[in-house]
């Protein structure tokens, strides 16, 4: 009674711009990154004193896909000189152990605050056109879009 297992998405999105403007015309870069993931975890409950309160350890494996954009517009006073957009795609393996307490508003209704680790295995950035080609960096490696990293969560469900 300790242990629950179910299904868990996620969605992550960063992103940046640079960009220049005076009256000779103006540099625009954007950066958009996206991740939509789908896998499993496993909750175990540290203490079960309580029906209403539920502190827990988790860990979740999930399968994501990250789309990457890339764009990019040079004017020269009001006359576009380039205009490029650049979509790349990656698939990435998760591992996610957290801690969190869940607080149950309705017999089987709840949320819950997390604090963990992403763990992200992650494949190179591949062009969306033709999968053949791939982002490189100044060194000629491949690209890849690491989601690693400490997370805090605020999430809600249901339990069955």
């Amino acid at each position: 009674n300790r242990f629950r297992v179910g299904l868990s998405g996620s969605f992550n999105s960063t992103g940046s711009r640079i960009s220049y403007h005076d009256y000779s015309g103006k540099i625009e870069i954007d950066q958009l990154a996206k991740l939509k993931a789908l896998g499993l975890f496993c909750d175990y409950i540290i203490v079960a004193k309580s029906d209403v309160w539920e502190p827990f350890l988790s860990l979740k494996v999930a399968m994501g896909k990250t789309n990457y954009k890339l764009e990019a517009n040079i004017a020269l006073g009001d006359d576009p000189l380039s205009e490029e957009k650049l979509v790349f795609e990656s698939k990435h393996v998760l591992l996610a152990p957290s801690i969190g307490i869940r607080r149950y508003l309705l017999k089987s209704f709840f949320v819950a605050i997390t604090a963990g680790f992403v763990f992200d295995a992650a494949d190179a950035l591949r062009y969306k056109e033709n999968h053949d080609l791939h982002l490189l960096n100044a060194k000629h490696e491949a690209v890849r879009l690491n989601w690693s990293g400490l997370r805090l969560g605020l999430c809600a469900g249901v339990k069955f």
